[in-house]
């Protein structure tokens, strides 16, 4: 009993000391409780351009039904459906020989006029020459030029009357206005036609545009290059314009696109796909913060490092945040910013963090 009470200031001094540690201890285990331990990628590395899509059809820019312009009766047709013609092509001849016997008539009438207005002008020449020696009247030469300008007035007239008779026989022969297909036949021989009775149609192969219906918010950040897919295949386009109107029923937009070297068929249906150029995080990257969606980022300016949370205004809850390069600045981010992965539920703006590998 004695010795214990003589070694009492020993053990007291032992216990202050192991408490002194025990304390450091604890401070330090604290410490390390304190930084939180995560992962982080850069935000280039998890940004990505979603597919999108858009049901699209390809269209012919002309497709044509052939009409008579003049009432004759069917003397020939030289196509079938199925045939491939080209521009200039003669696909059907009118009966029309009353036109070319009018024709016929007027060239001759022409004729006519030539030689009397070849014959005025000798004769104007000639009473000129006496004139000049005063062997005619001064009234003589005047009829002379009066009657030389009667001839080339009616002439002019005639020449009228005439082009009017030749473009009436043109008209006779029904010609291919462009390269294409034949697809109907729409009148049969010796049948009458009348003006605007249509005769054949004809659709355009090599002037073909795919057309598709986008809903506005798709118009966003639209890149340069599509692709149209049909039938398992994919075809590259290329945007031609985007028309400045909004369907009033289905509330879209309507884009033309052209293809850039292999066609699909005139009356293809398929689908409009593209990359939007708008970057998009992840929809599980997202937290909620303050009544606001957004990401934490890992901030290394500090020491130690802090978690840091960035507000994403555009970002919907379940669905894949939309986040524009080059407003990035704009909310302090940068493409090579560390985005917590791992442990970023659990955290708050200022937490302390250590990466781990």
């Amino acid at each position: 009993m004695m010795a214990l009470i003589n070694g009492w200031p020993y053990w007291r001094e032992t216990m202050r000391g192991l408490l002194w540690g025990l304390g450091l201890l604890s401070l330090a285990v604290g410490s390390a409780q304190a930084q939180v331990p995560v992962t982080s990628k850069p935000l280039s590395q998890l940004l990505f351009h979603p597919e999108q899509s858009a049901p699209a059809r390809v269209e012919s820019l002309n497709s044509s039904r052939l009409s008579a312009q003049l009432s004759a009766r069917i003397d020939r047709i030289l196509v079938r459906v199925g045939d491939r013609v080209e521009p200039g092509q003669l696909l059907l001849e009118l009966d029309c020989r009353d036109w070319v016997s009018q024709h016929q008539a007027l060239q001759a009438i022409s004729r006519q006029f030539q030689s009397q207005i070849k014959l005025a002008g000798a004769q104007l020449k000639r009473s000129q020459n006496l004139r000049s020696r005063n062997s005619i009247s001064e009234e003589k030469v005047e009829q002379h030029e009066t009657d030389l300008n009667v001839l080339r007035a009616r002439y002019a007239s005639h020449r009228q009357q005439l082009e009017q008779a030749t473009l009436q026989v043109e008209r006779c022969q029904i010609r291919a206005p462009y390269a294409g297909l034949v697809r109907q036949r729409l009148v049969g021989l010796g049948e009458l036609a009348d003006p605007g009775t249509p005769l054949l149609a004809l659709q355009q192969l090599d002037a073909l545009e795919v057309v598709a219906q986008l809903r506005p918010q798709q118009l966003n950040a639209l890149p340069d290059k599509f692709e149209f897919e049909f039938q398992q295949r994919r075809l590259p386009v290329r945007l031609r314009t985007a028309l400045p109107v909004i369907d009033a029923t289905a509330r879209t937009r309507e884009l033309r696109l052209e293809f850039d070297i292999e066609q699909a068929l005139p009356g293809s249906s398929g689908r409009l796909l593209w990359r939007s150029t708008l970057g998009r995080l992840p929809a599980d990257l997202l937290i909620r913060r303050q009544q606001q969606l957004g990401i934490m980022v890992l901030n290394s300016q500090t020491q130690p490092p802090q978690a840091q949370f960035v507000a994403l205004p555009d970002a919907i809850e379940g669905q894949p945040a939309p986040l524009p390069l080059d407003s990035l600045g704009e909310l302090g981010l940068r493409s090579d910013t560390p985005v917590i992965i791992d442990g970023r539920q659990a955290l708050f703006s200022g937490d302390s963090v250590m990466e781990s590998p």
